[in-house]
């Protein structure tokens, strides 16, 4: 899954906050959402562990910004 952030870097604390919020999103343990690449960019590639693509387009659709 690739998430942009806008809200600015400060020592990790959005990556860990957006982590911790993938993984009650989804139902899994922080340890099952890994940070793969842009630690530093506003454009972040997560792997979810046991999540297939079915689920991660269902969770998705649930969590879509009103109109």
């Amino acid at each position: 899954m690739t998430v942009r952030l806008q809200a600015p870097a400060h020592d990790g604390k959005a990556n860990a906050c957006l982590l911790a919020y993938l993984a009650a999103v989804f139902g899994l343990s922080k340890a099952s959402v890994t940070l793969l690449s842009g630690h530093t960019a506003p454009f972040k590639k997560v792997a979810l562990a046991g999540i297939d693509d079915a689920t991660l387009h269902a969770v998705l659709a649930r969590h879509q910004p009103l109109p």
